[in-house]
């Protein structure tokens, strides 16, 4: 950590991007604990600093420090709608994001939108990067002109440099990761520039047709190009257009530029028109998430899967339905019954949420339907949610639990989205997803269908395209993928709306919070209907499903299913020379254990599981990471098993709970851990262990106690059915009224308690910690 009067320093160098940053997030005060700080900030801040005791309810402020101290810790935890800002982590994360930066996407950008060059304006560390990157591709000394595009740490006004085109550099990161996500192999077979101007076109032509007015805020080259092409009548630039405040036309503002007159023009208008102000970068990627689409559409035909597309278009123009002349303003304060405030002032909105939720409505349900998991970055680059487990929400692996969902299925429908699809401020039950497998089960359809919700709140283009890398399809299965943004998408977007479910006289204010998509229950209900009569025809077409499942040719899976296979090749050899030379025909089953150490609960679980099955595999975790040694573990479960005649205990091997399948096991004892991904490690068990082994059963322990390890059930409870094996659930053994776990004898021997451990472990494992007792007391873990 570098020292205070660095820091500060570095803070007075960066204090504009700072800013931006807090700007952005929609922070709407500051509180810094440090002095220094204070001073730093002080001047020319749009924020009030704020001391400790001055903190406001309901609205959302960054608490920046130095470093996340005990006291910081403590006030973000106490204190509703705070987040600690640690300076020096931000920066860090704004180089990370330059290192993510693909080679040429910055070309592609000037290309795209029609910039000769671009010029790096500031003497911030982060600026001066971002110019060594930029020169670097351009590879000669940039000119000035009409077509240059100035990257600077913050945009006051317009006057701050000489070229009009500006972006704030946080601004320009965020644009060229845009352009760093869309994979190379459909940007290289396209006329990226040709396409995107014509979906520019067919944009301004649509909002013509519904009665809107198209505004760009800035005339930059690729808007001027634009416009010769499409000549649409309707389109018009900030400086030039003058409004007549006695009618309410409606206003569609491209922000592309000049951002303080963006801002001075809403503000002016917001009580007459409706204005919806979007960043120029949101159309291009609204283009992306087309392009892709339709690239995914083709590319999973081939192979007898259906890719469903789906607009809220009609919720956009309706967005505060059932009332027809509304402003900006209007919008604005309906913006107020957005999930975050609510969850902040739970009390100041009983008479809504009572009309909302009716008879389920207490603060502790709306604490808990609100209670939204986080989302986390997986290794190769997909975002999904945290797990979750509370009495209304149930995320496991990225998939929101869908009630009603068959265990077993002839196909599957993937819906893909944002918090729409993954159920804005509603229970399990009530997510689209829910409601349509209700609707399935109660159709008379030829196939069996489930329905499976990987729904991310906040999705994005990258969210979705990734995603589709992930699942393992078959022929016949579908994929819905929601868009509720302001372009319509496809140009049969009419025919795409789902929306218009919402379009009814049952749906009246009190049924939906901040917009007429966040609804209640009752309105995702009607919505899962059209949903359904949309794919209706398409589940009941006579398809084969009987074929092997797979992923599509690119998927991060399949770059590595060589490797795994040429692993697990080896290990099945290592397997079959430890199987019994008598095992022939019949039931194999299969458990996972650690065993650290063994107990009588591991013992229990083999002994319920054995009478289940003619073979059953013991596959003790290879990986030394535990308390205990795998040698001394696999020998405790050999010697705790051998009067068992239809057991046999192999080690798990790299393939099996593993760091490279499971590293996040190996980390749940840990303060740290919140989350981990387990969906990998039990579709490789799946594919390449429990398959060439026959193995159709898998026994898990009940799991009251390990979130890690529920979630790890819950993850095999979703997969293994998927390729016929499955998995049964034993309830654990107790002792004196508590589970027995082999942390209790781990407890137990660093207190030299052997009286406690004799109660809990077999006469083998016993006798083993007594020998070893010199070792092993009193040591920590």
């Amino acid at each position: 950590m570098q020292g205070l009067k660095e820091i500060c320093s570095l803070v007075e160098k960066n204090k504009r991007l700072i800013v931006d940053l807090l700007k952005s997030e929609g922070y709407e005060y500051l509180f810094v604990f440090d002095e220094q700080l204070h001073f730093v900030f002080t001047e020319a801040s749009p924020f009030v600093i704020i001391r400790e005791g001055d903190i406001p309810k309901g609205k959302k402020g960054a608490l920046l420090c130095l470093e996340k101290t005990e006291q910081a810790m403590s006030l973000e935890t106490n204190v509703e709608n705070i987040k600690c800002i640690v300076l020096e982590t931000e920066y860090k994360r704004m180089f990370q994001q330059m290192e993510k930066i693909a080679e040429g996407c910055i070309s592609s950008f000037a290309e795209m939108f029609g910039y000769t060059s671009i010029v790096c304006d500031g003497e911030s560390s982060c600026i001066k990067k971002l110019a060594e990157l930029v020169n670097r591709e351009q590879k000669s000394k940039v000119s000035i002109g009409n077509n240059c595009l100035h990257i600077t740490e913050y945009i006051d006004t317009r006057n701050e440099c000489e070229a009009k085109d500006t972006l704030g550099i946080r601004q320009f990161l965020f644009e060229l990761e845009v352009f760093s996500t869309f994979p190379k192999e459909i940007m290289d077979k396209r006329n990226r520039a040709k396409e995107f101007e014509e979906f520019c076109c067919r944009f301004c032509s649509i909002y013509k047709n519904t009665g809107w007015k198209v505004v760009f805020s800035e005339k930059t080259p690729f808007v001027e190009m634009m416009l010769c092409q499409c000549n649409a009548d309707n389109v018009y630039y900030l400086d030039d257009i003058v409004l007549d405040t006695e009618k309410l036309d409606k206003i569609m503002l491209i922000q592309n530029g000049n951002l303080i007159e963006t801002e001075k023009f809403y503000q002016k208008y917001k009580s007459n028109p409706r204005i919806v102000v979007r960043r120029f970068i949101v159309l291009f990627r609204t283009w992306i998430m087309e392009t892709l689409c339709a690239y995914f559409e083709e590319k999973l035909s081939e192979k007898g899967v259906s890719l469903y597309l789906v607009n809220w278009n009609w919720a956009m123009n309706e967005c505060l339905f059932p009332r027809k002349q509304i402003t900006s303003e209007d919008i604005e304060k309906r913006e107020k019954y957005n999930l975050y405030n609510i969850k902040a002032n739970i009390s100041q909105y009983h008479t809504f949420l009572q009309k909302m939720y009716g008879e389920q409505y207490s603060e502790e349900y709306v604490r808990d339907i609100m209670d939204i998991p986080n989302k986390m970055e997986l290794s190769y680059g997909k975002i999904r949610h945290e797990n979750k487990y509370n009495q209304f929400i149930h995320v496991v692996n990225g998939e929101r639990r869908t009630v009603g969902q068959p265990n077993i299925s002839d196909n599957t429908i993937y819906m893909l989205g944002g918090c729409v699809f993954f159920g804005y401020a509603v229970e399990d039950r009530h997510t689209i997803s829910s409601f349509l497998q209700k609707k399935i089960n109660e159709s008379k359809l030829p196939n069996d269908w489930k329905v499976v919700n990987m729904g991310t709140w906040g999705g994005n283009i990258d969210q979705t395209y990734k995603t589709l890398y992930d699942l393992h399809l078959r022929a016949g299965d579908i994929i819905v993928i929601s868009y509720a943004g302001y372009m319509p998408l496809g140009e049969d977007y009419l025919q795409r709306d789902i929306s218009t479910a919402l379009n009814h006289p049952s749906i009246s204010e009190e049924m939906y919070f901040n917009s007429v998509v966040h609804c209640n229950k009752i309105g995702y209900e009607r919505v899962a209907d059209k949903l359904y009569s949309m794919l209706k025809d398409e589940m009941q077409k006579q398809v084969d499903s009987s074929g092997d499942m797979f992923y599509l040719e690119e998927s991060t899976q399949v770059i590595t299913s060589q490797l795994y296979e040429e692993q697990a090749q080896e290990y099945l050899k290592q397997v079959k020379r430890n199987t019994p030379r008598d095992w022939g025909a019949g039931i194999y089953g299969a458990i996972v254990m650690n065993c650290n150490p063994f107990t009588l609960g591991h013992r229990y679980l083999i002994e319920e599981s054995a009478k289940k099955v003619d073979y059953l595999y013991i596959f003790v975790v290879e990986e030394d990471k535990s308390f205990f040694k795998f040698k001394d573990r696999i020998q405790l479960v050999k010697y705790g098993t051998q009067d068992i005649p239809n057991v046999t205990v192999v080690p798990s091997g790299k393939l099996i709970i593993s760091s490279v399948t499971f590293p996040g096991y190996f980390l749940k004892d840990s303060p740290d851990c919140v989350s981990v991904d387990t969906s990998l490690d039990v579709d490789i068990f799946a594919r390449y262990i429990a398959t060439p082994l026959h193995i159709t059963k898998r026994f898990v322990g009940e799991e009251p106690l390990d979130i890690v390890t529920r979630g790890y059930n819950e993850s095999m409870k979703e997969i293994l059915p998927r390729y016929g094996i499955e998995v049964d659930e034993i309830p654990r053994k107790e002792k004196k009224g508590d589970v027995i776990s082999a942390s209790r004898v781990r407890k137990a021997l660093k207190q030299g308690n052997f009286d406690s451990i004799e109660e809990l472990v077999p006469r083998t494992t016993f006798e083993y910690l007594w020998k070893s007792r010199e070792q092993y007391l009193y040591e920590e873990k």
